[in-house]
């Protein structure tokens, strides 16, 4: 009866990045960073603003933001309006998308995991809004990165 034959797994070294992103897909966070950081340099190149950025930039300014959709929310009372939670490596920003534009930009808003979101910033009572005028899915992770936000819809038994 003879051994079996054994295989040594000598898997290639990961790098940070594939391994936030890893990270992410198995349990939707990372404590090596966040997949925003990946895409950072290229955004900062093309005049995007981070969350953190947000506070020192004035009210009713056209901002370019991306992020991680982590909440889609489209409530019956909102007459068509979707609303984005955003997050990137320094926080969380809200988007508006008006009715007028859902249609129009339906791939990037209702599925895209990542979003590049150029639109008017608001400042009201400590809420900061961007009111979205035009969306792009951002690329992270090549493309392969899978990512379900939260969805949370009003039940059909609510009044």
């Amino acid at each position: 009866f003879a051994p079996a034959s054994q295989e040594l797994h000598s898997p290639l070294p990961m790098d940070r990045d594939r391994q936030v992103l890893l990270d992410y897909y198995a349990v939707g966070l990372s404590l090596d960073g966040h997949p925003m950081q990946t895409v950072r340099a290229k955004l900062d190149a093309g005049g995007a603003v981070s969350s953190k950025d947000l506070a020192q930039i004035q009210s009713g300014r056209t901002v370019t933001i991306g992020g991680l959709v982590t909440v889609r929310q489209r409530p019956s009372t909102a007459k068509g309006t979707i609303f984005l939670l955003l997050e990137d490596e320094w926080g969380f920003v809200n988007v508006v998308v008006h009715k007028s534009l859902v249609e129009a930009n339906e791939q990037v808003v209702k599925r895209a995991p990542f979003v590049i979101v150029q639109g008017r910033l608001e400042k009201d009572s400590g809420a900061v809004n961007i009111v979205g005028r035009k969306f792009r899915e951002l690329e992270v992770g090549g493309g392969r990165f899978v990512h379900r936000a939260h969805e949370f819809r009003q039940s059909p038994w609510a009044h």
